[in-house]
């Protein structure tokens, strides 16, 4: 080659959808804290923090929202909603000024929901610590748990099977996912295999 000529390798076949899928990768960017997103066409239950802790305790939390250290306080009295996506699920502060839009306070994959418990109007979100993710606040999710209050214990229950309904079709798209992954190993494996013997046939008869 030419001098100044750079030579470039690529040894790894780039991740299609159901690698990414299968990872648990996102391939499209999610509202980050203190953005704004639309309700309409969204699932989501009203709801605020739990009010003082048997204990207590204030549960009354901070929430920055920019790289500037802008803050959100929020306390027992301010309305929230629990927004449940299909791939994730979001805690949002509702905007007073436009009841179809609210400020994102966390963001929780489902991949890392462990499980979830109705206690009166109480539903508590049980996620795996250990996982950091972006958006992922520490001062709303404790410790990898996260209590809600809602409105009624009735709202409460409809919430978690909501919540189960979405978690179970996550599950089974990854489950598909990895079939498909599979199935095209597979044929990439017999494709190749035929491959070898054609060109060993050819080999023979040459010879």
């Amino acid at each position: 080659s030419g001098e100044g000529e750079s030579l470039s390798l690529f040894t790894t076949e780039e991740a299609d959808d159901i690698i990414l899928s299968i990872g648990g990768i996102q391939n499209t960017c999610l509202p980050e804290v203190g953005r704004d997103i639309d309700l309409r066409g969204r699932k989501f239950f009203r709801c605020s923090l739990p009010r003082k802790s048997k204990f207590g305790r204030n549960v009354n939390c901070d929430i920055t929202i920019d790289a500037n250290g802008a803050k959100i306080v929020v306390t027992e009295k301010t309305d929230l909603v629990l927004v449940v996506d299909p791939s994730e699920i979001y805690v949002c502060k509702v905007m007073r000024e436009d009841s179809n839009k609210c400020t994102v306070l966390a963001v929780i994959p489902l991949r890392i929901i462990i499980a979830s418990a109705t206690e009166g109007e109480l539903f508590h979100i049980v996620c795996n610590a250990k996982e950091k993710t972006t958006g992922t606040q520490d001062e709303i999710l404790k410790n990898g748990a996260l209590s809600l209050r809602l409105e009624r214990s009735d709202t409460c229950v409809a919430t978690k099977e909501c919540l189960d309904k979405h978690l179970l079709a996550y599950e089974k798209k990854i489950v598909m996912d990895m079939t498909d992954m599979l199935e095209k190993c597979s044929d990439n494996l017999e494709s190749s295999q035929s491959k070898e013997m054609e060109d060993s046939w050819c080999d023979f008869q040459q010879a």
